[in-house]
């Protein structure tokens, strides 16, 4: 039987970043990049780089994380 984690735990674990997973009912679960998935993502980091130049806000959006500059 595989143990539960939390969401603090998850993050200290995924610090790297390297990777594509996600926590799931206290289970990591590796993403697979899939058409529908990638289409949300660069629907949502389109949309997101609007609102940044819009709001003129220090940000910019890479391929998997935010970072503040």
């Amino acid at each position: 039987m595989t143990e539960l984690i939390e969401l603090y735990q998850f993050i200290y674990w995924y610090l790297d970043g390297y990777g594509r997973f996600e926590l799931h009912d206290g289970v990591i679960i590796e993403m697979q990049p899939t058409g529908t998935n990638e289409q949300v993502s660069g629907f949502s980091q389109i949309k997101l780089g609007v609102q940044i130049e819009k709001n003129n806000l220090p940000y910019f959006v890479s391929d998997n994380i935010l970072l503040n500059v």
